[in-house]
């Protein structure tokens, strides 16, 4: 399995903020049909598939993604192979105006830290 990483990495390995994690864990863990570990990994693993679920960009290295018809957005920064998950909201909680609301300055990441890595599980 570890040559096979290797051999085939994958062109991001995400990093989740502690709020972030609070989001995932204690929010989005109540929505049927979300898994926002597996989204993460996913769109991690596959420039395309990253791109595929840029939804808005913030125009300061930030960008919401959106895994499809759902209403989990993440909040995202790809930092040279990491991508740093800030944030991870429900858009039926925050309103459709989430991006104007939902403010991250990534120039204070002391207040997001510490960013813990999503190992692989197999």
């Amino acid at each position: 399995m570890f040559l096979d990483q290797i051999k085939n990495p994958s062109p991001f390995v995400p990093f989740l903020s502690r709020d972030a994690v609070r989001d995932c864990f204690d929010n989005l863990s109540k929505l049927d049909n979300c898994d926002p570990f597996r989204f993460l990994l996913r769109v991690a693993s596959s420039k395309d598939a990253f791109e595929k679920a840029k939804h808005i960009n913030m125009n300061n290295g930030l960008y919401w993604l959106k895994p499809g018809n759902t209403t989990d957005r993440y909040l995202v920064s790809v930092e040279g192979w990491r991508m740093l998950v800030w944030r991870a909201i429900r858009e039926d909680q925050q309103g459709s105006d989430y991006p104007n609301q939902v403010k991250v300055d990534p120039n204070q990441r002391q207040k997001y830290a510490p960013f813990m890595r999503m190992e692989f599980i197999n």
